[in-house]
């Protein structure tokens, strides 16, 4: 997927949040939808918001853990 094409998926899951919020699913597609772009802050407040409301999201865990290994860099 092209970055434009994250950028109008984060603008889709935001105006669905406002619908549903508090959608663990939401938040975390949110989530990777900014760590696709490489803001890994922003994507790592909506995993750990999506692991709040489910914390057996398996999905959200995963994606909290590589975008914490991709903040942190790589290990030299």
């Amino acid at each position: 997927m092209e970055r434009m094409q994250y950028k109008d998926a984060e603008g889709l899951f935001v105006q669905g949040l406002k619908l549903k919020p508090g959608n663990a699913k939401m938040l975390n597609n949110l989530g990777a939808a900014l760590a696709s772009q490489g803001d890994y802050r922003k994507a790592i407040v909506q995993f750990e918001e999506a692991i709040k409301i489910d914390h057996r999201y398996e999905n959200a865990w995963n994606n909290l853990k590589k975008a914490q290994a991709a903040l942190s860099g790589p290990i030299t």
